[in-house]
This record gives C-alpha cells, structure tokens and sequence, in this order.
C-alpha cells in the first residue's frame, strides 16, 4: 500500500496494488471486478472509501481514502491484550460496518485484525 496524493481532490490517498497475475492465477478475475463495483456503492463511516482502479504494468492499484492510524494487529501486538471495554468498543464499530454490508448482500471473506483500520 502506497500513499499518493489525488491529483484533482487534492486529499490523501491509500493505493494498494494487486498483482494481475495473481489474480488470474487464482481465477478470481470476475470475483475481483465484482468486489470492486460493490465497494465502489457502499458509504459507511466504519467502511473506507473506495475512489476508483486504474492498472499500471502487471498490476491493478485501488485507489482508496487514506486513514492515518494503524491496523488493529498492530495495536494489538503493543498493548497486548485488550480490556473487555476496549474489545467489545472495537467489534461494535466492526458489526456496525459488517451489518451495513450484509444488508446490501455483500459478505466480508476476509475479516481480521489486519484489516481493521484504527483511525480517529
């Protein structure tokens, strides 16, 4: 993941590339676009912003909304383990975001502490 400037907005941006070879690789190329146009729908505060793609060499780069802060893995790894106060603070804001895809028929595959994004 890349931090990039948006040259029209102005604002901050994270921009993670993803190899095409991988994705073919794995037969995911329909899945992969699928994905795109459904995160390209969702507004949810607890839901990063999704700008647009674009491909570049062997890659396709998601231009996301960049959050300063680090991922919940990482917070983890320097506090150790979490209060129950903290715990359940941090999965409500994540059920609220998993509630909101679920009703627009979206399934997260891939919820973990590496994906979680801590943020102001």
């Amino acid at each position: 993941v890349f931090l990039a400037q948006h040259i029209e907005t102005g604002f901050l941006v994270a921009i993670k590339k993803v190899s095409k070879v991988k994705i073919q690789e794995y037969n995911m190329v329909s899945r992969f676009i699928e994905e795109i146009n459904l995160h390209s729908k969702l507004d949810h505060p607890n839901i990063v912003k999704f700008y647009g793609f674009f491909e570049e060499k062997d890659n396709i780069c998601l231009v996301l909304e960049y959050l300063n802060g680090g991922t919940l893995f990482e917070y983890m790894n320097q506090v150790g383990t979490l209060s129950m106060k903290e715990a359940v603070g941090f999965l409500r804001e994540v059920i609220e975001a998993l509630d909101y895809v679920h009703e627009k028929g979206i399934c997260h595959r891939d919820i973990k502490p590496e994906n979680i994004i801590i943020s102001s």
